[in-house]
């Protein structure tokens, strides 16, 4: 078997621009993976957040590993996913945003609180999970971490932050 029928070709067939720009155009709520570090928060913006298990309760999100909060996620052995509310533009923006702060300084003057593991829970949440770490995946320069979750937040009277903000109901 050859290395394309295996699925470990090393050639690129679709540019990384262009496979950014379709996933760009699916709808998805906007989840913060948060941890807590020795300098204060950290976080990133989590579009890959998702359910990995329902029994036991695993989340997974992929990190890219030059992103800084992965090293705190795995030195914590704690992260949160925040699914953030409709009303979250300002946290969507400092998490997305590349003129926006950095490390801790992007959770000045926003809302949030801890639960189990210690890692932030923003109140502008439909829901959070709160995860122990629970082993993680490396390929490609990318970090796909899984969390047991520990505990959980729920609002379910709000609406959701979808992204993006431009698709057609």
């Amino acid at each position: 078997m050859d290395s394309e029928q295996n699925g470990t070709s090393t050639e690129h067939l679709i540019a990384p621009k262009e496979f950014w720009g379709a996933l760009g155009r699916r709808p998805i709520g906007v989840s913060i993976a948060t941890t807590m570090g020795p300098n204060g928060p950290e976080g990133l913006l989590a579009l890959s957040a998702t359910h990995f298990s329902g029994s036991p309760p695993v989340m997974s999100v992929a990190i890219s590993r030059s992103t800084s909060a992965l090293s705190t996620i795995l030195h914590s052995g704690s992260f949160a996913i925040n699914f953030l509310s409709a009303d979250a533009d300002l946290i969507y923006e400092r998490f997305s945003s590349a003129e926006a702060p950095k490390g801790s300084a992007r959770f000045s003057e926003l809302s949030w609180h801890t639960m189990r593991t210690g890692a932030p829970v923003f109140t502008s949440v439909t829901g959070a999970m709160d995860c122990e770490l629970d082993g993680y995946f490396e390929k490609d320069g990318t970090v796909l971490v899984f969390g047991r979750v520990v505990a959980i937040a729920s609002n379910p009277d709000v609406s959701a932050l979808i992204y993006p903000r431009n698709m057609k109901r």
